[in-house]
């Protein structure tokens, strides 16, 4: 899903001790989400610069993507539970 690329790069903008915060508690990010979450224009970023100054596009990285996310399963009826302060926060929608 995009609007997940999206966030990723949103998250990685807020520094190493945020991301780092989420991944131990996402319900962390209560304290620094506000509006949309969200930096489309990172994923391009580095591609855009590397052309310019190459005038070639970008290799590919090579690093291989899982095809199933990790993790326990869950639910979005679970989300009040798991993150009580971002529900709060931004509602359920």
């Amino acid at each position: 899903d995009d609007g997940f690329d999206y966030f990723r790069q949103w998250l990685i903008l807020q520094g190493r001790d945020t991301f780092e915060g989420a991944l131990a508690d996402a319900d962390s990010l209560a304290d620094v989400a506000e509006g949309e979450a969200e930096c489309e224009e990172l994923l391009s970023l580095a591609a855009g610069i590397y052309e310019k100054r190459t005038g070639k596009e970008i290799p590919p990285h090579g690093v291989p993507c899982p095809k199933e996310p990790a993790g326990v399963d869950w639910d979005e009826e679970d989300l009040p539970t798991r993150c009580p302060r971002l529900t709060a926060k931004f509602g359920s929608e």
